[in-house]
């Protein structure tokens, strides 16, 4: 089905409120609770963002880590990831 379509189908509920400005999955969650069709209802569960102090710690335990590796191919990628979590964690604090 078209958006247009799911649009002008959620417009006839009373129970889903403002159908125009949602999105397509929005649209197909909310006309598969109006009609209880599981199908429709959205199958993944969103992926729970990790909170600041949970990277920081992930982050102290690979800096403790590549201080004592050896292989450097192992270090560079321990670093790989430490500047990762922390580019994550500038983007985390920049959305509250």
């Amino acid at each position: 089905m078209k958006i247009d379509a799911l649009k002008e189908e959620a417009a006839k509920h009373d129970k889903i409120s403002n159908p125009k400005g949602m999105n397509r999955q929005e649209l197909l969650d909310a006309l598969g609770k109006v009609y209880d069709i599981e199908e429709l209802q959205r199958k993944t569960r969103k992926k729970k963002t990790p909170s600041i102090r949970e990277l920081k710690r992930r982050i102290k335990t690979l800096r403790e880590e590549r201080g004592t590796i050896e292989d450097p191919r192992r270090e560079a990628l321990l670093r790989r990831r430490i500047r990762s979590l922390r580019r994550k964690t500038r983007k985390i604090a920049r959305s509250l």
